[in-house]
């Protein structure tokens, strides 16, 4: 039995703020997580943290949600 695998990419904040801005050119959810190959969680999760995504740097690829324990 052959599983095929996708392949992770990486993410930049600029890169979902490309996607967030094509949902609000009237796209819907789905069609963007089709079009892009990408979970429909992911674009309400980005969609949800636009403002922060505004905020950080463009090449950051992960928003912090806290300090790490040690």
């Amino acid at each position: 039995m052959l599983i095929l695998h996708k392949k992770r990419y990486h993410w930049s904040a600029w890169e979902k703020l490309i996607v967030i801005a094509y949902h609000e050119q009237g796209h819907s959810k789905r069609a963007i997580a089709n079009k892009f190959e990408i979970e429909l969680k992911q674009v309400r999760e980005w969609i949800t943290n636009k403002e922060r995504l505004m905020k950080v740097s463009p090449y950051v690829q992960k928003l912090v949600l806290g300090t790490r324990l040690k």
